[in-house]
């Protein structure tokens, strides 16, 4: 029941607001979204749903909570008639669920679990075609060394194996155990090609996911099947930790030429499962925002036209000038948020 402010952070805002240029995109090419129905885990302040009803107010919206109290939070914070929300399971939903005329889901997930990727081949195979399904998990490796603080802890898992082996003689039996862990959980979706440092290093191990998510869609869609999942952006982000978010849409084989056409000219768009892009904009004032807006959009997105308009750093060292070459590329996605005293 404990939840992250994901209405107040900026990396996360960001990845909504890409989800309704892919929604934008489809309304311009044809596409009727009133017969949508947008499927999400609301979260108490239900900010998903809010912005797709403001943006895409044809579209239906279903909120699905298994937490009671949450579900009360959502129920206090219900803004439309046109919103409904569900109490119950995800997985109690999917086993009941049977495709409309079209289908937006973001499977929403705060940690990682080989029942998220299930969830995501089940969508996949459920849904009608031009459906748009959006997973996001949890992107964090799993520590390469032991720290001393939870050595007395894994000395007592591992007793009646390695208690007698040295320190570094265990570092590297826990770490056999890890990748042994990993691989028994996930092998129906592991790469062959996959190494046990791609659990250890944080971007091995975005690339790993990505490639995780590749292969369950193609499981659920197989390659003698009609429809395949056409993936339209692959990012990650920090939202109080790291996280892998990819969107894709499901569509016929003999229209997938045509559906890229639809999507080749934005600017975040991956088609072809290529590396995750990374969102990290900084936290900006108000003020230092509407400074901005005078200077952007900028032409070479470097960071280096705003940071001479700013005159001051926002950062150390390097990380100032990548900071705001991430604000350049994302700047007209940046939420405002602001305080109100009631």
């Amino acid at each position: 029941m404990k939840h992250p402010p994901y209405h107040l952070r900026v990396n996360k805002a960001i990845d909504r607001f890409l989800l309704i240029e892919i929604l934008d995109r489809l309304k311009r090419n044809g596409v009727d979204l009133s017969n949508y129905t947008y499927y999400g885990f609301g979260g108490p302040f239900l900010e998903d749903c809010r912005l797709i009803h403001d943006r895409c107010p044809e579209i239906s919206i279903v909120s699905i909570e298994k937490d009671r109290e949450t579900f009360k939070r959502q129920k206090f914070h219900c803004f439309s008639k046109q919103l409904e929300l569900l109490d119950g399971s995800f997985k109690s939903f999917l086993a009941q669920f049977s495709s409309r005329d079209g289908e937006i889901f973001w499977l929403d997930y705060t940690n990682l679990s080989l029942g998220h990727f299930n969830d995501f081949k089940d969508v996949l195979g459920k849904v009608s075609e031009n459906s748009i399904i959006k997973i996001t998990v949890r992107a964090e490796p799993a520590p390469k060394e032991l720290t001393s603080e939870n050595r007395e802890r894994k000395w007592r898992d591992f007793r009646n194996r390695y208690r007698e082996e040295k320190w570094e003689v265990f570092q590297k039996k826990y770490r056999e155990e890890k990748w042994r862990d990993f691989k028994e959980k996930y092998h129906e979706i592991l790469p062959s090609k996959a190494q046990p440092t791609d659990i250890e290093e944080r971007w091995s191990f975005i690339n790993l996911l990505q490639k995780m998510l590749q292969m369950a869609s193609q499981q659920a869609l197989p390659a003698l099947g009609e429809s395949i999942f056409q993936l339209l952006d692959s990012c990650y982000y920090n939202d109080q930790t790291q996280m892998l978010s990819v969107t894709g849409i499901v569509c016929n084989k003999k229209e997938v030429s045509e559906v890229q056409k639809w999507f080749k000219d934005l600017p975040f768009i991956n088609l072809t499962w290529a590396e995750p892009r990374r969102i990290d904009v900084p936290i900006l004032s108000i003020k230092e925002r509407l400074h901005l807006e005078q200077h952007t959009p900028t032409l070479d997105r470097t960071g280096h036209t705003v940071s001479d308009a700013l005159g001051y750093k926002i950062d150390n060292g390097e990380k100032h000038i990548e900071k705001l070459k991430q604000y350049e590329e994302y700047y007209k996605y940046y939420p405002y948020f602001v305080r109100v005293l009631i």
